[in-house]
């Protein structure tokens, strides 16, 4: 159902997805960019601890949670991608800014 509302949307009008594997369930569409927005392990160490008060251990434990959440949820919807560059366009490192 989610795949039809995203193609229904990016076939009548702009409009902007985030996550929720847009990006593969579009690639076929030639007038879509797709933009992956990230941070480097140590960026979002940085933040949990100084940011949201988390001690480093439960900081480290929680983004290692995270990130292999986001990596299930990608494999099973997104299967035919092999590596976090597949059906993205453009990169940010988001500790830049």
């Amino acid at each position: 159902m989610q795949k039809n509302i995203f193609q229904d949307y990016a076939n009548k009008e702009s409009c902007i997805i985030v996550g929720r594997c847009a990006d593969s369930i579009l690639r076929y569409k030639k007038d879509v960019l797709n933009i992956c927005i990230y941070a480097p392990f140590e960026a979002r160490l940085h933040n949990c601890v100084t940011e949201l008060g988390m001690d480093e251990k439960s900081a480290v434990e929680k983004i290692k949670k995270v990130d292999e959440a986001r990596s299930a949820h990608r494999k099973k919807y997104s299967p035919d991608c092999k590596s976090e560059f597949d059906d993205r366009n453009l990169m940010i490192d988001s500790s830049y800014f």
